[in-house]
């Protein structure tokens, strides 16, 4: 066989395999819905115990202003997903790229979360999630890493995600059939 023979047949192998690469990660990856958690806050400003790792450019004193029945919470804080359902056979992962813990709790009814100091000033109180023992290590979300649900778990219907840190943290998903 030629040189030039074995070429094409080593170049047509390769291009087959890298061809048969792309269409299995464009199939896995259109099975994964993402979710970005977000947030602003300035670690030099937060208190320790809030547990802010970044630098991005929400001072706490800010973050305390908007903490009030007009503002509703700061609007950096928030869930962005970029649509409004999954399918049945998705998965959504909640991915935290912001500084700050959140949780992605799903929630009968939107209201207030689990920390009374967040509340208060929002004339909120907490949702009946926040009296089951095992909710924060099953939801928390922390900064640079991800939550996965499966829609298949979820079930059909109308689901409310809400950060019982952060309250005015929510999001409304629809699973939908395939």
């Amino acid at each position: 066989m030629s040189r030039n023979k074995l070429r094409r047949i080593f170049i047509s192998l390769g291009l087959a395999v890298v061809a048969l690469v792309m269409v299995m990660s464009i199939a896995t990856a259109s099975n994964v819905r993402e979710l970005r958690m977000e947030d602003k806050c300035d670690a030099a400003t937060f208190p320790p115990e809030a547990g802010c790792t970044s630098n991005g450019g929400v001072t706490f004193q800010e973050f305390l202003a908007k903490l009030n029945p007009q503002d509703k919470g700061h609007r950096a804080w928030k869930f962005n997903f970029g649509r409004e359902h999954i399918d049945l056979n998705e998965t959504l992962r909640a991915t935290n790229i912001g500084g700050e813990p959140h949780t992605f709790t799903k929630v009968q009814e939107f209201g207030g979360g689990c920390v009374a100091t967040l509340n208060s000033p929002l004339g909120l109180t907490p949702v009946a999630e926040c009296s089951e023992p095992n909710i924060f290590p099953s939801t928390l979300v922390t900064s640079k890493n991800s939550l996965e649900i499966k829609g298949v778990n979820l079930g059909i219907g109308t689901h409310n995600f809400e950060c019982l840190i952060h309250p005015w943290m929510r999001i409304t998903i629809e699973v939908r059939a395939d």
